[in-house]
């Protein structure tokens, strides 16, 4: 009995320590290095085009993978208003936690990998890779603001297990991301969204969406595609710094170009 209490009071010993401080295992900064078109996860990873069988398998999407994962919490640990060439940004920097007890894998590569083999069954092969984007709103997490969004191009991939792609988080560590995200105004009167800005505190909240995306061939075509969600995690809200914005700054809004923009 005493074994079995003293292992208890370890694993809460554990688990309180990973609330109060979590040891930085792992720094990737975004802020420079990703275009839009390199951010497509909409694609594979290869610039080849196949045809699709026919009659072929389907697809699916959003389907939650069947693996217990750990506890992880995604925070935004870092949130700055921007001004660059009068165009308002906020340089971003979130936090990804393992409050498990086991280690969790994470992709960790800032370019798009090729797919890997994952299994083959007489004339039917499987391959894939894991995709983590991150997505950032103007208040509470899938909360469209009216006036004002922000914009990034924030995503990281590996092939499924691959330790040189992926970053390895133990129980109690952490793992920071940093990005720049433009601001960005929805309406057509953009003085509407510059008042916004001056009016009162900004906040922001982010989105940590993992999934492993798969083709399956039968022979050259595609024979089936599927989305297998990892992990989806959402943010508290913080306050972006140095806002509100002061009324001698002049700004311009960076035009809305891609329909998807939060």
């Amino acid at each position: 009995m005493l074994p079995q209490f003293l292992g208890v009071l370890a694993l809460l010993w554990l688990l309180s320590g990973t609330l109060v401080s979590a040891q930085i295992v792992g720094t990737k900064d975004l802020t420079h290095d990703l275009q839009p078109q390199q951010a497509d996860v909409n694609t594979t990873a290869t610039s080849q085009r196949h045809d699709y069988c026919f009659p072929s398998g389907g697809n699916g999407d959003g389907v939650m993978a069947s693996q217990e994962a750990p506890v992880l919490t995604l925070s935004v640990s870092k949130a700055d208003l921007v001004i660059v060439d009068q165009r308002p940004g906020v340089d971003l920097t979130v936090t990804l936690t393992n409050h498990g007890v086991g280690p969790a894998l994470v992709p960790w590569t800032s370019s798009p990998v090729e797919p890997a083999k994952l299994s083959e069954k007489s004339d039917l092969m499987t391959e894939g890779y894991e995709v983590a984007t991150i997505d950032f709103f103007v208040g509470y997490p899938h909360t469209e603001d009216k006036m004002l969004g922000l914009r990034s191009y924030a995503a990281l991939w590996s092939q499924p297990e691959n330790l040189a792609q992926s970053i390895k988080m133990r129980a109690g560590e952490s793992v920071e991301v940093k990005i720049r995200a433009d601001i960005v105004c929805r309406l057509a009167d953009s003085t509407k969204c510059a008042a916004r800005l001056r009016e009162g505190k900004l906040k922001v909240s982010a989105w940590w969406y993992q999934r492993l995306l798969t083709e399956s061939w039968k022979g050259s075509c595609i024979f089936r595609t599927d989305a297998f969600m990892q992990r989806e995690i959402d943010s508290k809200t913080v306050d972006i710094g140095s806002t509100p914005l002061k009324e001698s700054q002049e700004i311009r809004f960076t035009p809305i170009t891609v329909s998807n923009s939060n």
